[in-house]
């Protein structure tokens, strides 16, 4: 009995096509559980539905999006965007965390966030790319924010040359909810 080859062929595209759009929808299930976990950081779960209708109208997504936080509450002091890394547990370690930082898989993925921004907006605000993390609600959240010292809770900072910008930056790695400890002081413009 000999097998179809286009069917086979038809078989595995759905297969890769299904794959796909399943990895779609469990990245906007994923941003959307961090939207989420911001708005009911700052006590605005009430916005949820409004958010939702945005994304609707301007990305044709029933989801919640890290960008729409931005356009209803233009005065949040960081930039958040929502990335899924490929690969980040395959390549990241403890020790990776402090020996090759710059080659993590992250570090590519915020270089690529930072490109696509408008310069006006990188002059304004820092830039915060929020990621899943295993058992970590919130995720984690790789930004150039500069840090509060007095602030409790675990933060990677590292310190490198930028040869683009020809200075020294910071980046700064940790739990979301950490980051919106450091900036509870906000409250949203009505």
């Amino acid at each position: 009995m000999s097998s179809d080859p286009f069917r086979e062929l038809m078989s595995g595209l759905n297969a890769k096509l299904s794959g796909s759009h399943l990895g779609e929808q469990r990245d906007r299930e994923a941003e959307e559980a961090i939207a989420v976990f911001v708005l009911k950081h700052y006590g605005l779960e009430g916005y949820k539905r409004e958010l939702k209708q945005l994304c609707r109208e301007t990305y044709n997504v029933p989801a919640l999006r890290l960008e729409m936080l931005q356009q209803r509450f233009p005065t949040f002091p960081v930039y958040l965007a929502f990335r899924r890394v490929k690969k980040l547990f395959d390549k990241t370690n403890l020790s990776s965390l402090f020996t090759s930082f710059v080659s993590l898989p992250f570090m590519d993925d915020y270089g690529v966030l930072l490109d696509s921004l408008e310069q006006g907006l990188l002059a304004t605000k820092p830039v915060g790319m929020v990621f899943p993390w295993r058992a970590l609600p919130g995720g984690m959240v790789l930004h150039n924010c500069e840090l509060d010292q007095t602030q409790s809770g675990v933060k990677l900072l590292w310190v490198y040359r930028n040869k683009k910008a020809k200075k020294v930056q910071r980046l700064v790695l940790e739990p979301l909810s950490s980051l919106l400890r450091t900036i509870s002081q906000w409250t949203p413009d009505e």
